[in-house]
């Protein structure tokens, strides 16, 4: 006995060191390499049940297969789809689908029963989830297939050309080929299957099916015969009473006629009205196709007087133009011509909001394209004006989810046009708050915060200031501000996934959203002095904050009841996690990614603040090298491109596959400081001002003792390529430098056409490169790297992809050559089959490599 009471401290002491042991080897960390790369994978949110009890989320593991995963956010229990996509869940949250590989999978949400339906690629929940369909790809035609998840009875439809739900999901439309003949059917997804045939016919087929908004009729088109030429004609039908006595129309030969003279009906949109009354649709110039037909020569013409450069191409008759058709008078009349375009239907669809452009042509007299806005009746024709000379761009010119009101913003203020009264109100000149953009430094007109949208029934315009959100009823009287942001310089704006469905909008542009306010509003946050983010709730009683992270929250999504709210969160030293909170602020982790990141050393970010020259003060992003030793300078990479403080906080996995070569994480694990810096900008000088603000940004770090001055590189890719190029003419301060698809030579790239045959003189006179200056003036010239090539002393590393439409490949062939002729250290990579932005995995790989070697051997001697 007294021989086990002295061996027991013994063990004791043995077993606690070994343990002790243990644990300090678990937590020894290691450098990332690139073979540690593909440990990593990103996540996606998926959907989330209706009540928040289920949520989907993929994990993309990069050239391995994604896996989809379905999670019991209450009891924690996960379904796995190894190669899943399109995950879905039922209106009902009873059901579950997926797609691997061509195999439809389906859960029962209730009892974990799964079912297996093979060579089925797409799919859809139907009648709030009784019925689920999906496509049956065979080797002739397509199968229809319908199961009844309630009975568990399946049905199919042979030779199925196209198929469309109805809004609410209660009757599905089909065009199908049944015995050399052409049909079109309706089945009801109510109680039981049932069918009923509309139309159809053995010569011509149907397609284009477009239901409207209320699921009580639905419209299509017949392609026409015509053997004396390839033009593919259409006709078109309405058709409504379902399940009683089909109702089957067609626009009368008489109105028809006049129209198809000179015109026909392509194969194009078509939209019904809220009312049941209305078809509008497309027409395209017959003339003009018949006349290219007759072999004229495509020869290009272009004069001095011609409105656009490059001229409008021949023949026109790629462009439509809207036309309405009145069912039951069945008058058919113009709603666009040559002259008023974009229209945009309004109210009940009696009136439609158009444009007119030609008086501000040509552009570049004008400095942006302008319109004219007018309101026209679709009864008699007549145009009214609204408004002149606005900037042709949906932020500024919308219309109302009821169509009553045209929204615009005019000279820096918020303004109403109620159609019905022809009365316009400025509603914000009172409030003595600058509702455009403060901060604005391009060479255009300031636009505004913004407008998210209404609420629901045209109540109240949601307009955005630099930090607040405010409510303004359409006349003026109300005015609500319902955030506090600029007392503590937040800036608030809506989570825009929770604004209700607008119809239209799948047609027509100049839409916007609305808001059912009674449910409250789901606001993101960002602190604009420490980029700390955050959820609120605001409902009529209050605005309550739900979430405040020192970390990004993106990818916000909402459970049908409003009462829970998914969100991704992430910060560069933490993984990202998806978290479900509650209207209360309850916080529920749905999944935690990326935990091998503990057993590798690992950077940290830090937001750093400097000023210009000027006092203009600033942001960056600087990015600590993993393992930092404090006391020992290292190596620091600038990235430069407009503003990148706002990326501090996102997560960035290691990889090989970033378009641009640029992986922060890759670099820090490499031993790189990296550093974002914010550009501020002066009109006429792109150049000098990237040069100003980036070398302030630099001096900042290099102060904190933590930078070697003599090993710092930069880099940038398109307009950041431009500002590497020309920073390094003007400057010693960088060792080496990567320039990726850079414009060097303005003049040439400012006279050029883009790849997609469209002028580039707006990128230089509206945009961000903010040059007003006629392009063969000092002020222009001077900003031009090509120009001041014989100053640089800073090797540089150059990378083009060979069929960039962007910036043309031969702005990096150019300084190529120039660099060449002075024997200046360079070195140009051109990819071939990539365009502006790298897509081929292995042509990434490459130029990461390109990139840290032309680093490594500037800044580390390696």
């Amino acid at each position: 006995m007294k021989s086990k009471t002295k061996i027991a401290p013994i063990l004791l002491i043995l077993i606690m060191s070994l343990g002790m042991m243990m644990k300090t080897a678990a937590q020894v960390k290691r450098k990332l390499q690139p073979a540690d790369y593909n440990l990593w994978s990103t996540i996606y949110p998926g959907t989330v049940s209706h009540d928040g009890k289920w949520v989907s989320y993929t994990l993309n593991y990069g050239d391995k297969k994604d896996t989809l995963f379905l999670k019991n956010a209450i009891t924690n229990y996960t379904y796995l789809f190894s190669a899943g996509a399109n995950g879905t869940i039922s209106k009902d949250g009873k059901w579950f689908g997926c797609n691997v590989a061509d195999t439809l999978k389906i859960l029962n949400l209730e009892t974990g029963k799964q079912q297996s339906f093979p060579k089925i690629s797409k799919y859809l929940f139907a009648a709030h989830g009784r019925y689920v369909i999906g496509v049956q790809n065979t080797d002739e035609k397509q199968l229809l297939w319908i199961k009844d998840l309630k009975s568990d009875q399946s049905y199919t439809v042979q030779n199925v050309n196209e198929f469309k739900l109805s809004p609410d999901s209660g009757l599905l439309a089909v065009v199908s080929e049944i015995n050399n003949s052409t049909a079109v059917k309706i089945y009801s997804l109510q109680n039981s299957l049932q069918e009923q045939k509309i139309i159809a016919s053995s010569e011509n087929t149907y397609m284009g099916i477009a239901w409207d908004e209320t699921g009580k009729g639905f419209a299509f088109f017949e392609e026409i015969s015509n053997n004396e030429n390839s033009l593919k004609e259409h006709k078109i039908y309405y058709c409504t009473g379902f399940g009683k006595k089909i109702i089957l129309k067609t626009p009368p030969p008489q109105y028809l006629d006049s129209l198809t003279q000179r015109s026909y009906i392509p194969l194009s949109r078509l939209f019904i009205s809220s009312a049941n009354e209305k078809v509008f649709f497309d027409i395209k110039n017959r003339e003009q196709y018949n006349e290219h037909l007759a072999g004229e020569s495509d020869v290009q013409i272009w004069n001095t007087d011609d409105a656009k450069v490059p001229p409008s191409r021949q023949p026109s008759s790629e462009e439509v133009s809207c036309s309405v058709w009145h069912i039951n008078s069945g008058e058919i009349k113009k709603v666009e011509d040559a002259h008023f375009t974009n229209a945009v239907p309004t109210g009940y669809q009696n009136n439609a909001l158009v444009f007119r452009m030609d008086e501000y042509l040509p552009r570049h007299k004008y400095g942006g394209e302008y319109i004219d806005v007018y309101i026209k009746n679709l009864l008699t024709g007549k145009v009214e004006l609204v408004v002149k000379k606005q900037l042709l761009d949906m932020a500024v010119t919308t219309v109302s989810p009821t169509g009553k009101f045209v929204c615009y913003f005019k000279n820096n203020n918020w303004w109403t046009y109620n159609i019905a009264s022809k009365r316009h109100t400025c509603l914000t000149e009172s409030l003595n708050i600058p509702f455009y953009d403060t901060e604005y430094d391009e060479s255009g007109i300031p636009p505004a915060y913004g407008n998210p949208g209404w609420s629901k029934s045209d109540e109240y315009l949601i307009i955005y200031d630099k930090f607040d959100i405010w409510l303004l009823s359409p006349d003026g009287i109300t005015t609500k501000k319902i955030t506090e942001g600029r007392k503590q310089n937040v800036t608030y704006r809506i989570a825009e996934e929770g604004s209700l469905y607008n119809y239209q909008a799948d047609t027509f542009f100049f839409l916007t959203k609305s808001f059912n306010l009674d449910d409250g509003l789901l606001l993101h946050s960002v602190n604009n002095e420490s980029l700390d983010e955050g959820l609120s709730l605001w409902t009529n009683r209050n605005l309550r904050s739900l979430v405040e992270k020192n970390k990004k929250i993106i990818f916000i999504e909402k459970s049908k009841d409003n009462k829970n709210y998914l969100f991704r969160e992430e910060s560069f030293d933490t993984p990202p996690a998806l978290v479900l909170i509650n209207r209360s602020g309850q916080e529920k982790v749905i999944i935690e990614t990326n935990d091998q990141q503990k057993n590798f050393y690992w950077g940290k970010s830090e937001l750093i603040r400097y000023s210009t020259p000027e006092g203009k003060e600033l942001k960056g992003a600087l990015f600590y090298p993993a393992n930092y030793q404090s006391g020992l300078k290292y190596p620091m990479i600038v990235h430069i491109y407009s503003r990148r403080a706002q990326e501090l906080h996102e997560y960035v996995e290691p990889s090989f596959q970033s378009g641009n070569g640029l992986n922060i994480a890759n670099f820090t694990a490499e031993g790189y400081f990296v550093l974002l810096p914010d550009i501020a900008y002066t009109v006429n000088d792109p150049g000098d001002s990237a040069l100003k603000c980036v070398k302030a940004a630099v001096e900042k770090v290099i102060e904190s003792g933590t930078v070697d001055r003599e090993k710092i590189g930069l880099m940038g890719h398109s307009f950041g390529g431009y500002e590497t190029a020309y920073i390094i003419t003007q400057t010693d301060m960088f060792k080496a430098a990567v320039a990726g698809a850079p414009v060097t030579d303005i003049v040439s790239a400012y006279l050029m056409l883009d790849g997609n045959g469209q002028s580039n003189i707006w990128r230089y006179e509206d945009q961000q490169f903010r040059i007003k200056s006629p392009f063969y003036t000092r002020e222009f010239l001077k900003n031009s790297p090509i120009l001041q090539v014989e100053k640089i002393s800073t090797p540089v590393l150059l990378w083009t992809g060979e069929e960039d439409h962007m910036v043309n490949p031969t702005n990096s062939t150019k300084l190529q050559i120039a660099l060449w002729r002075l024997g200046k250290k360079s070195r140009l990579l051109v990819y071939p089959n990539e365009d502006h932005v790298l897509t081929n995995p292995e042509n990434k790989k490459n130029l990461y490599f390109e990139i840290k070697r032309w680093f490594d051997l500037h800044l580390k001697n390696l």
